[in-house]
């Protein structure tokens, strides 16, 4: 721990001097630059083509503002040690070197997303590389309303039930809605990612909704990469949109090296090569893991073939981290090392999840389960007139299928002769008029 923080201090110090020797530059007369818009997309989007002068610092001065910048240079270039300046803050530019397909893509070299805590017009940039004509993608997140923040559990409080989470119809407010249909897949692996940005930035919607632009815009997908975002301060944010199509966790992602397919990705913000995740973050993550592998009956100590089908699988964790799939520092070196201990704490969870209070009223959209827990006959009752039951499936802690039974649609209550099975921790999926809601029951 005192190694990090000693190289967190020694990075952060370079930062500093490094600011010190550009402050001259970065206020002295602007070096006129062409510059020539080559796109725009309403205001969230801007391409230019920039001609840069590399022996002296680039004032690039701009008629609107942003909150997020992206660099491309030549395919036989590289980043070195190129930096940006914003307002009084300085930014090192390296290469985004994750190897998903994207449309430059063995064409030119991309950077990491900058994110900028405020809107900026103006930038300073010193490039350390030969291009002197390059790209840039200057990105206009906006300014919505914050969503409400989800009340932060205390740890011991697991029961496995689904997390709260913020939709993509709040977070994404404003932006260009995903154009292609969703896609299914079957996860059988969790990919743990971090955003590899600002761990001091506290503006978390600013930062999910630039790299919503980051991925549709200028690396060309058709929807944010991941299936959840988890911020900081332990709020999960909803991923690739469902589109009402799909169930959002069997939604096919952009995460994993190109080999999506029976995966889930879920990415921390932030960046943790030499400093932990917040409490409230790792809290965040066991929960929406434990909830997706104890619904689809997965073992978080087990491995599968990955990709599932083909000549080139290998064995794959359930938890994995994004480098286990290729070449990249993803999701840091910190992060990664408490994967094996996140396995056996999920493990855990699983096994000793306590249930919900749920004879007591639940959501508008939800219904009614009672007695709990249950001897002869579980009473299931639809809260609402318009949402009645028409279907229910029975699983037993496995996941393993044990009866079904449909009702007429205008059935609002069922009752349910459960004194056939074994005392213990079930699961029921009741179908209705609206959605699919799953819930624990308990036999005793």
């Amino acid at each position: 721990m005192f190694k990090s923080s000693k190289i967190l201090l020694s990075l952060n110090m370079k930062k500093v001097l490094l600011f010190v020797l550009l402050l001259p530059f970065c206020f002295s007369e602007t070096i006129a630059q062409k510059l020539t818009e080559k796109e725009s997309r309403d205001d969230y989007f801007k391409k230019y083509e920039v001609e840069l002068n590399s022996e002296t610092i680039n004032n690039l001065s701009f008629p609107f503002t942003f909150t997020s910048i992206v660099l491309i240079i030549d395919i036989n270039d590289d980043f070195n040690n190129s930096f940006l300046v914003a307002g009084l803050d300085t930014f090192y530019i390296s290469e985004n070197t994750d190897i998903n397909k994207h449309q430059y893509s063995g064409k030119a070299k991309i950077s990491k997303l900058i994110i900028f805590e405020e809107a900026v017009s103006n930038i300073s940039l010193l490039p350390d590389f030969n291009s002197e004509k390059i790209e840039i993608h200057l990105l206009n997140a906006g300014i919505p309303e914050k969503p409400t923040k989800k009340k932060f559990v205390n740890a011991d409080s697991f029961d496995c039930s689904k997390p709260e989470t913020i939709d993509q119809s709040i977070w994404r407010a404003g932006l260009p809605n995903p154009k292609q249909k969703a896609v299914y897949t079957k996860p059988e692996h969790i990919i743990i990612h971090h955003s590899a940005g600002s761990n001091s930035n506290t503006n978390h919607l600013n930062t999910i909704r630039n790299i919503y632009l980051y991925h549709t815009q200028s690396k060309g997908w058709n929807d944010i990469g991941y299936n959840y975002v988890i911020a900081r301060d332990g709020t999960i944010y909803d991923g690739r949109d469902n589109q009402g199509i799909y169930e959002e966790d069997f939604i096919l992602g952009a995460h994993f090296c190109g080999k999506n397919s029976n995966t889930m990705g879920v990415s921390i913000l932030g960046t943790y090569t030499n400093e932990a995740p917040t409490k409230e973050s790792i809290f965040s993550l066991k929960k929406i893991i434990s909830w997706k592998l104890l619904k689809d009956s997965l073992n978080p100590l087990d491995s599968f073939l990955h990709p599932k089908y083909g000549s080139n699988g290998y064995m794959l964790a359930v938890i994995s981290g994004h480098r286990n799939g290729c070449a990249t520092e993803c999701p840091g070196e910190i992060l990664y090392l408490l994967i094996p201990d996140l396995r056996n704490e999920i493990s855990w969870i699983i096994k000793n999840c306590k249930l919900s209070d749920i004879s007591t009223k639940q959501k508008e959209n939800d219904v009614l389960i009672f007695p709990q827990p249950a001897k002869n006959f579980i009473y299931i009752s639809s809260l609402l007139n318009n949402n009645n039951i028409t279907k229910l499936n029975l699983y037993n802690i496995q996941g393993q299928f044990l009866l079904s039974r449909e009702f007429p649609d205008t059935e609002n209550n069922i009752k349910l002769d459960v004194s056939e099975f074994n005392q213990g921790l079930y699961f029921i999926e009741l179908f209705t008029n609206k959605e699919v809601i799953r819930k624990k029951i308990l036999i005793k």
